[in-house]
C-alpha cells in the first residue's frame, strides 16, 4: 500500500495538480495500518481522505478525513447533520466541531463499483436514479455515483445516457416552482419565517383523493451563519388559518443544512405557508440573531408525470 501510495504522489507536479482525495475502502486505521496515517498526512498534506477517520482529523488543510452515511443505496439516514466529530458516522451531530457533510454513495448497476462485460443489463432506471437524488442531496448529503471505464478507458455509451437522463429528470422537477423565495430570515425570537405564496390560493387537485402531494426544497445559508436549524415544522394558511402538515417520515424534519427536500401533504387549498423553527443552534454570543434561508421553492408533485418515466413513482423524502 505504501508502494502504491508513493506511486501516486510522484505523479503530481508536471503540470499535474495535488490530489484532492484519497480513498481507502473498507478503511485503515492506526491499529491495523499504523504506517498509512503517517504516510498520508506527509505526502499528501492538503488531500481529503475517506474512510480513515480517525488518523486524518486536524485542522482544514491537514487531511481532513471524509465521513462515509453508512450504506451504498444513496440513501441518507434522518437526521442527516452537516457536522461530525472523528468517532462520528452515519447521520452526524449537531454539536460537533467540524463541519463535514456525509458523503452518499452508490452505483449506476446494482451493484458494480467497476466494469465487468454485461454490467450495463444491470442498469438502475431513471427514476430510480432521481429518487437517489431526493434522498442524498435532497438530505444535505453530497451524492458520489460511479461511472467506471471499460478496459480500453472508454465510458460506455448507456451509463452515460443514465448520467445525463438523471440531470435532466432533475431539472425538469425545478423547472416550474408554484414558488420561490429568496434571503428569508427566521427570527429566533419567534421562529417563524412566512412563505407567502404569490396570486389566489393554490388549488388541491387531488383533494378529494386525500390532497395534493407538494415538494417543499429548503436550504440554509450556511456560509453567512451556518448550520443551525434544528426541529422545524410546515404550516399551511387554509382560510385564514394556520394548519400543520407533515411528511411520512417523522425524522424528516430534523435539521436542514445545504440543502432539504421534503414530501407534504396538503388537503385543502391554501394561499400561504410558514416554515417554524423550534429548536435552533445558535452561535456563541447572538441567541437572537435569525437564521437565514439561502432558498425556498414549493413545486406541485401531480407535475412530475412530465420529467419522469411513465409509471415512476417519487419516494416520499
Amino acid at each position: 500500500m505504501l508502494a502504491q501510495l508513493a506511486e501516486l504522489r510522484a505523479y503530481e507536479g508536471d503540470g499535474h495538480p495535488p490530489w484532492a482525495e484519497l480513498w481507502f475502502d473498507g478503511g485503515v486505521d492506526t491499529t491495523l495500518t499504523p504506517r498509512v496515517g503517517p504516510f498520508v498526512r506527509a505526502a499528501f498534506p492538503s488531500a481529503l481522505c475517506h474512510s480513515c477517520l480517525n488518523f486524518t482529523q486536524a485542522a482544514p488543510g491537514i487531511g481532513v478525513g471524509l465521513r462515509w452515511m453508512g450504506n451504498e443505496e444513496g440513501a441518507m439516514p434522518l437526521p442527516s447533520w452537516g457536522a461530525s466529530s472523528p468517532v462520528n458516522t452515519g447521520g452526524g451531530d449537531p454539536t460537533a466541531p467540524l463541519f463535514l457533510p456525509p458523503s452518499c454513495d452508490t452505483v449506476l448497476e446494482e451493484h458494480f463499483w467497476f466494469y465487468q462485460d454485461g454490467d450495463t443489463a444491470k442498469l438502475r432506471s431513471t427514476c430510480s436514479l432521481v429518487n437517489v437524488y431526493l434522498t442524498s442531496v435532497g438530505r444535505a448529503a453530497n451524492l458520489i455515483l460511479n461511472l467506471a471505464p471499460s478496459p480500453s478507458g472508454a465510458l460506455q455509451p448507456q451509463e452515460v445516457a443514465a448520467y445525463r437522463a438523471l440531470g435532466e429528470g432533475v431539472a425538469c422537477l425545478w423547472s416550474s416552482p408554484l414558488a420561490s423565495w429568496a434571503a428569508v430570515d427566521v427570527d429566533l425570537a419567534t421562529g417563524v419565517a412566512a412563505l407567502t405564496l404569490p396570486g389566489a390560493p393554490l388549488p388541491c387537485a387531488g383533494a378529494a383523493a386525500g390532497g395534493c402531494v407538494l415538494t417543499l426544497v429548503l436550504q440554509e445559508d450556511l456560509a453567512a451563519t451556518g448550520q443551525r436549524v434544528g426541529a422545524w415544522a410546515v404550516e399551511a394558511r387554509v382560510g385564514g388559518a394556520w394548519v400543520p402538515i407533515s411528511p411520512p417520515n417523522p425524522n424528516a424534519m430534523v435539521g436542514m443544512g445545504h440543502k432539504r427536500i421534503v414530501a407534504l401533504r396538503v388537503a385543502a387549498s391554501f394561499d400561504a405557508l410558514r416554515v417554524v423553527v423550534a429548536t435552533a443552534y445558535t452561535a456563541r454570543g447572538d441567541a437572537a440573531a435569525p437564521i437565514a434561508f439561502a432558498a425556498a421553492a414549493l413545486f406541485d408533485r401531480a407535475s412530475n408525470a412530465a420529467c419522469l418515466p411513465a409509471g415512476c413513482k417519487l419516494t416520499d423524502y
